[in-house]
Formats: structure tokens, sequence, C-alpha cells
């Protein structure tokens, strides 16, 4: 499913709820940023890569949490759901060529209490996980040097982050019923430079 289509996110959560009974958890993972510069000798950078950035990780939250949110808010319980998104410390530390990346990413930081807040009354609460340098497919990718210097940057632990911390960061969002419209972040207090 295109997760910023309007229609295909609708299906996709009445499919679910057809097949499952309705949605209690969303959490909206998406991560896509190509380094680009604003400009370079050739010309100012193309608008459609910066709308693609935003596209992926903007636009996709928004779509599916007003869908789940919506789904969530017909249900009786009395803490009726959950959101958690994902973020970035690109929302705090940008570096240079991330422009959209972490505009989108700050964008979803700015989603969280305001949504947390309107959807309070529906007893769903909005929470965002803000990572540092993970184990990423696109990290992996990198040179086994590239890897271990962006480890060896980071306070303490010296490495990458990895999967199952999120996961466990996302698990902990979801239980703790009294974490609500806030960001988490999950960084082993890695504070990036420009480059």
């Amino acid at each position: 499913v295109d997760a910023a289509d309007a229609a295909q996110g609708e299906a996709a959560v009445a499919a679910i709820a057809d097949a499952q009974g309705p949605c209690r958890i969303l959490v909206n993972c998406s991560d896509y940023g190509p380094n680009q510069r604003l400009f370079t000798p050739g010309g100012p950078a193309p608008l459609e890569a910066f709308e693609q950035v935003l596209r992926s990780n903007l636009i996709t939250t928004f779509n599916m949490m007003r869908v789940v949110a919506a789904a969530m808010a017909d249900e009786m319980p009395a803490e009726r759901g959950v959101i958690v998104n994902a973020s970035s410390f690109a929302a705090y530390e940008g570096q240079i060529g991330f422009v959209a990346y972490s505009a989108a990413k700050g964008a979803v930081d700015g989603m969280t209490l305001p949504a947390a807040r309107e959807l309070s009354k529906h007893a769903i609460r909005v929470v965002a996980v803000a990572t540092g340098a993970f184990g990423t497919p696109a990290i992996l990718s990198l040179p086994e040097k590239s890897q271990e210097a962006l480890g060896a940057a980071i306070p303490f632990p010296k490495r990458l982050g990895r999967p199952e911390e999120f996961a466990h960061t996302v698990l902990f969002a979801v239980r703790q019923s009294y974490l609500n419209g806030t960001t988490i972040r999950l960084d082993a207090a890695h504070r990036a430079p420009p480059t």
C-alpha cells in the first residue's frame, strides 16, 4: 500500500479491521532521506526530490495517523490506542545535505503534541521516537570503516543502535499509558556534527 495515498491508506485500515478487528497500535516507521544539497554548480536541487522526502516521511505519517485515529475513535475501551511515529536526531541536529529529511522529521516531532492533545478526548495517545545512528540498511550498506567511525562518534555505548532497541522503545511507549505528547530520544547521547 502507498501509505501517502489517502484512498489506499483508508482501504488498508478497513481491510485490517475486517481481518483482525480494529487497530489499537499504529507505528509509522518511514526513513527515506537521500543526501541532497540545496544547489550545486549545475543549479538548484530539483523541487521534486524535496517533495519525495516529505511524502515518504511526513505525508505517510500524517495520512496513516488520521485514518487509524478515526478508526480507533469508534471503539469504546478506556484507552483506545496509541500512535508511535518514527522521528530522528536529524530533527534537531540536521546535517549538511539533509535539509529535506530534517524538515520532514522536524515536522513529525512538531505534530506529536498537538495530535496528542486533539486525540486525548478519544483516549488515543501519540508518541514519537527520535533515533540516532542506527544500523539501518542504508547505514549497513556503507563501507565497514564508515560504520565504525559512526559508532566511535557515539558517547556510550560506542556503537550503532540496534533494531531491537528501537522495537523495545516502541513497545515501552505502547505499554506506558502515562506517556503522551512527547518525543523520546534514542540516540546514546549522540549529537551529530554539521557534516
